[in-house]
């Protein structure tokens, strides 16, 4: 199973490197790691997609969890690194704007 490496830095942000895979294993590993964090003081949460090839509809799903959970609880999300393969996925699922 591809694995996040998550750090977290001095100022409450987390920093995500997702996996080059982002399945059904990944999205679960994904959201049960970051949910703790989301509710105690994290200010922001980066997640790096460069080495992201592959993400399913789990993996789309869980990004939207995780951006609903994080604005309940006033936590900023951001992408980084995307490449326009995962871009044009995003903006033809019309999720572009909502992640």
């Amino acid at each position: 199973m591809d694995k996040c490496k998550i750090t977290k830095d001095s100022d409450g942000a987390i920093y995500v490197k997702l996996p080059e895979k982002i399945l059904i294993d990944t999205s679960t590993l994904l959201k049960e790691s970051l949910f703790p964090h989301i509710e105690r003081e994290v200010s922001r949460i980066t997640f790096d997609f460069s080495n992201v090839e592959i993400i399913n509809s789990s993996g789309i799903g869980v990004l939207l969890v995780i951006q609903k959970r994080a604005n309940l609880f006033g936590v900023k999300i951001k992408m980084d690194k995307v490449n326009s393969h995962i871009i044009e996925l995003l903006q033809r699922t019309k999720l572009k704007d909502v992640i």
